[in-house]
Formats: C-alpha cells, sequence, structure tokens
C-alpha cells in the first residue's frame, strides 16, 4: 500500500463510499468485548447485504444499521429455528442475552453526539390497535431499544401510513418525508418496525461553492455523465493499492470521517466488488490508513 503526497482529483466520480461506524466506536469497543463482536458482526452482514443488491442496476444507499437494529427488534421475538436463522444471516455472534445490551450500548454512542455534528437514532413500533404482545417482548425493545411502541388501525391504510411517515419526517429534520409508499401496507399489517437516523455535520476542511463546476461521472467503464462536482485541494488522509484509491474527508472537530473508496481504471468497481476471502469486496472494509504525514488532496 503506497501512502505519500499525491494529489487526488475526484473528478472522475466517486463510485463506492463507505461511513465507517467502526472508526466511531474503535475507543468503546476496546473496552467491550461484546461491542466489539457487534460491530465486526455488523460489518460483516452488512458486506453480505451489498453483494446481495450491487447487481441492482441505479445508485445503491443504505444503512447496514439501521437495518440491523431494526432486525434485532424483530429477532427480539423470534424463537427456534426462526431465531437460529435470523442469528445466522444477521451475523449475530452472541446469545440473546448479551445481543440487545450491545446494541442499546451502540446507540447510546451513536446517540451522545458531539460539538460540532448531530447525529441520532429513533426506533419505534406500529402495531395493529387490540393486538396483544408479549410483555416480556414490548420490555425487550423498550428497555434495550428505546422502542416507543404506538398502535395504529390498519384497517385505515392510508391513516397509519401517513402516521407512520410522519414520525419519520420528524425524526430525520423532513430529509425523509415518504418513507412508506401507497400500496406497502394493507389491512392484513399487524406490526410496522421503523429506525430513523439522522446525520449533520460540516466539513472539517469546507468546500467553496464557487468551485463546484460539471465534470464526468464515470457510472462504468462505457458509460458516463456530467454532474456538478466540488472541489478543493488540501492535506488528507491518502492511501492506494493497486486495486484502490482511499480517501479519508474528517468532519469538523474530527471525531467522525467519510471514507471514499475510488476503484483504479484496471481493476472497476466489478473487481472491487468480488470477494476475495469471503469477507467482503476484495477482503472486506479497508482499514483506516495511517501516516506520519500529511498527504494531499483535491475533490
Amino acid at each position: 500500500m503506497k501512502t505519500g503526497n499525491a494529489v487526488f482529483h475526484l473528478l472522475l466520480g466517486i463510485l463506492f463510499v463507505l461511513c465507517c461506524a467502526g472508526a466511531f466506536t474503535g475507543a468503546a469497543a476496546a473496552d467491550s468485548p461484546d461491542l466489539a463482536a457487534l460491530v465486526e458482526g455488523n460489518s460483516a452482514s452488512a458486506f453480505d447485504l451489498y453483494s446481495a443488491l450491487a447487481g441492482e442496476k441505479g445508485n445503491l444507499f443504505l444503512s447496514p444499521y439501521s437495518i440491523s437494529s431494526a432486525l434485532a427488534m424483530a429477532y427480539a421475538g423470534a424463537r427456534g429455528e426462526t431465531a437460529a436463522q435470523m442469528e445466522k444471516t444477521l451475523r449475530f455472534g452472541l446469545p440473546a442475552a448479551r445481543i440487545h445490551p450491545a446494541f442499546s450500548e451502540l446507540a447510546r454512542i451513536f446517540n451522545a453526539g458531539g460539538k460540532n455534528y448531530r447525529l441520532s437514532v429513533a426506533n419505534a413500533l406500529w402495531a395493529q390497535a387490540g393486538l396483544k404482545f408479549v410483555p416480556e417482548y414490548l420490555e425487550v425493545v423498550s428497555r434495550y431499544y428505546e422502542a416507543g411502541f404506538r398502535e395504529v388501525d390498519y384497517a385505515q391504510t392510508e391513516l397509519a401510513r401517513q402516521t407512520i411517515n410522519r414520525w419519520v419526517e420528524e425524526k430525520t429534520e423532513k430529509k425523509i418525508v415518504e418513507l412508506i409508499k401507497p400500496g406497502i401496507l394493507n389491512t392484513l399489517t399487524r406490526l410496522v418496525l421503523t429506525n430513523a437516523i439522522y446525520f449533520k455535520g460540516q466539513w472539517e476542511s469546507r468546500f467553496d461553492p464557487a468551485q463546484t463546476r460539471k465534470a464526468p461521472f464515470y457510472l462504468s467503464d462505457r458509460e458516463k455523465a456530467d454532474v456538478p462536482m466540488m472541489h478543493q485541494t488540501g492535506k488528507f488522509k491518502y492511501a492506494e493499492t493497486e486495486e484502490a484509491q482511499l480517501l479519508e474527508l474528517p468532519y469538523s472537530g474530527g471525531e467522525l470521517a467519510m471514507a471514499v473508496l475510488l476503484p483504479t481504471p484496471q481493476t472497476g468497481l466489478a473487481g472491487l466488488e468480488a470477494p476475495a476471502d469471503g469477507a467482503g469486496p476484495r477482503g472486506g472494509a479497508p482499514k483506516r490508513p495511517q501516516s506520519s504525514g500529511g498527504h494531499r488532496g483535491g475533490c
């Protein structure tokens, strides 16, 4: 792996973006084996999911943590073969008695926030009015997931849909205004689990809007489109291999960062996505680049 002074122009287009929670939870996970196991399992499950969706056409945007935490709430009510299959698919390496407290600790870290950013996670259960649930299940989701239990009448499908969507819109500061599209719910719906995650932060090195200009974004080896591209030149953590270039863009305060992974022309996105050892694209998530000096980059 090369780590040196390099001018990194993302004018070829950012093809693969990873927002890594591992770095964010690293210090806490070091003191908690269960938390470390949960993060590792969630990362593996995220690559499983990405591999399953990578063949779909168009852009791919997903929140593995939101998916795993929402399904963990469903897992809390599963038993027998169903529970065993969920454990395997979601890569839960801990027994139920420990997995739920680990999720609770991870949510606490996320919701603790920081001086320079806003990050919040919220869960909710939307049950058919009058339907009885096992008290122990409600205790688990309330205690470890802070999931508010709400009743709606799915016989009034459109009203129930609008009620859930308003909650999501509020929790995401109106960034997601219609999570549930018409036709998803029906009169047979009995329970909906929702997870909303919201983040807002400023770049440590801000982009000048005046520097934004159109440039080619490569959708594939053969396709490209002209889109607005932000641009700046500065010092960033940067690393490269024969297969990809990796750039870290820190948010203000240095607590969080976005990692941008760009395949080399020789490898291409499909080559980068191909599992090298079953642990995810080309062997799993890239490790946080380390260096003793600054690296130049522009994007």
